[in-house]
């Protein structure tokens, strides 16, 4: 058999189309990586005002039973906003308080009734006491991992929202509160279990330690209760929706969010190159669209490179890349979203 020879420039036209693909898909991926690396451009100092929200978490799924704000509505710091329904909360605070009620009423009792009423809790005093260590030490162990992801979140560089790490640092000092009044209850059924099974030990001093214990099961449980009600951690504007009394809200979920009339910091995207000649702490100018001029200082510089927002871009166009840097001013307030133009 004879093989014919193609000449190559009969196979360069056979293949002309494919040729011109894979020249145009490198040439877009290099330009990709050349946008990457180089960034915004050196004259993209457009700053814009940081318009700062601040969400208000659910921190127990339940029902909405109360709203008291609404779109538009300016609150101060502390306000309450709304209460949230926990299923069952309610009936385990009203159990709690009755039994602390009954204990309480026992201290007049005397003679043979008292006498009867200390083997009665002798005999579940150990049992009553493991029971609420199991339940201290599990709550415990969730605490821990709630450090170890608050501190996870917290670690410099890792270009975490911060909503994510106040919801976090919400939900641990909510397991916090939640464990000191547990301890509270142990120590109390302890020392019951203490008293009942000594011999010396005495009815009054078994019906005191059980009085605390019931106490301090009645204090988490008001815990838990003011810990439903959303209160705005910051003054500000509800923005955006409010949902409506008798609606479901599920835990880490934002109820409401506030947003601030005025704010001291604003935002800029330089190109990496800019970036590393930029030092936190530096001095910068920050001139309004009406050439109000205001001292600024940086006071953080990004980790990475992210997208710049529209409302940065030189060229709607055409999309840019920078590296964010925040800058604060002390001695003026400003607008949040208002137009600022940097010098370093």
């Amino acid at each position: 058999m004879v093989r014919r020879q193609v000449p190559l420039s009969r196979r360069l036209r056979a293949h002309a189309g494919q040729i011109v693909n894979v020249g145009i898909w490198s040439g877009a991926a290099l330009l990709s990586m050349v946008l990457y690396v180089v960034g915004a451009p050196e004259t993209g100092t457009r700053a814009v005002a940081v318009v700062r929200h601040h969400p208000v978490y659910v921190p127990t799924s339940g029902r909405l039973a109360s709203i008291s704000v609404a779109p538009g509505q300016r609150v101060e710091a502390g306000a309450e906003l709304g209460v949230v329904e926990v299923p069952g909360l309610a009936q385990e605070l009203a159990a709690a308080q009755a039994e602390l009620m009954a204990i309480q009423a026992e201290y007049g009792m005397e003679g043979a009734d008292l006498a009867r009423r200390f083997v009665k809790d002798s005999d579940s005093a150990h049992a009553r006491w493991l029971s609420a260590r199991v339940n201290l030490e599990s709550r415990r162990a969730e605490l821990v991992a709630l450090d170890m992801d608050l501190s996870r979140l917290e670690t410099p560089g890792a270009a975490v929202p911060q909503a994510d790490i106040d919801l976090a640092r919400a939900r641990r000092d909510a397991a916090r509160a939640e464990i000191a009044a547990r301890s509270d209850e142990v120590a109390a059924l302890e020392r019951a279990y203490v008293q009942a099974r000594s011999r010396g030990g005495g009815a009054d001093a078994v019906l005191e330690a059980r009085v605390t214990s019931a106490s301090a099961m009645v204090d988490a449980l008001r815990a838990r209760a003011e810990a439903s009600v959303l209160r705005a951690q910051a003054s500000g504007t509800v923005t955006g929706r409010v949902p409506s009394a008798g609606t479901w809200l599920q835990a880490g979920i934002p109820a409401v969010t506030l947003t601030e009339a005025t704010t001291q910091e604003a935002v800029v995207y330089v190109s990496p190159s800019l970036a590393r000649q930029l030092e936190q702490g530096a001095v910068a100018s920050l001139v309004g669209e009406r050439g109000d001029r205001y001292d600024a200082r940086i006071a953080m510089i990004g980790p990475a490179v992210e997208p710049v927002p529209l409302q940065q871009l030189s060229d709607l166009a055409t999309p840019e890349w920078g590296i964010p840097v925040t800058l604060t001013v002390a001695d003026a307030i400003l607008t949040p979203g208002e137009a600022l133009t940097v010098e370093f």
